[in-house]
């Protein structure tokens, strides 16, 4: 019985070493690629993996120096982003442009989307006349916390909803995902079917 009991346990620490062992080894890849990609100036890829390392041992020295990167980082990302998103955009719908394109349009308004560095803002405009009719405004806020799941990017709206804005490389069609709702306790996250919208640039 006792020998038995001992091989468990041998058992145990070799499997529990292995496990850690490996997680380092992950750590350290992220790590090096996130700082390869900061040497290249790619700052939202370097930002996402060390952030990933970071969340695989946040008390390893790996994950303190990651974590001090990250806090470095965030203000020009975010800011980078917004300057990005600065601008008027136009709401197509809850599906890509490229499939909207091949349905009939017979709208007598455009929901429109006002960018400023500091705000965003929601109006109504008739396509004829050309008449705007204000919807709301929020403030432009970051969602700040490091669970598993989350964006440095991510967006809180007025009514707590978590939303990441996601802008093509041409910078003239952007992608809106509801990713969960802010919480007392932090967040709740969505995973299916998440809200989608999608805009163009006008301006």
């Amino acid at each position: 019985m006792k020998k038995t009991t001992i091989i468990l346990l041998l058992f145990c620490s070799v499997y529990s070493w292995s496990q850690n062992d490996k997680k380092l080894f992950l750590q350290k890849n992220k790590y090096s690629l996130a700082v390869s990609c900061l040497q290249n100036k790619q700052l939202d890829k370097a930002i996402d993996s060390f952030l990933f390392a970071y969340k695989i041992n946040p008390e390893s020295e790996t994950g303190k120096i990651s974590k001090v990167k990250i806090d470095s980082l965030i203000p020009i990302v975010r800011k980078n982003l917004v300057n990005q998103l600065t601008g008027t955009w136009k709401l197509i719908g809850n599906q890509p442009i490229w499939i909207l394109k091949k349905q009939v349009n017979n709208k007598v308004s455009d929901t429109m989307m006002m960018i400023t560095s500091d705000q965003i803002s929601y109006y109504v405009k008739n396509i004829k006349s050309s008449e705007q009719k204000f919807l709301k405004a929020d403030k432009i806020e970051f969602y700040n916390g490091f669970e598993a799941n989350n964006q440095v990017t991510e967006m809180v709206d007025s009514v707590n909803e978590l939303w990441l804005f996601v802008i093509d490389a041409s910078s003239k069609n952007l992608r809106i995902i509801n990713t969960g709702n802010k919480t007392i306790s932090g967040r709740n996250s969505i995973y299916l079917d998440n809200k989608e919208l999608y805009y163009t640039r006008v301006k």
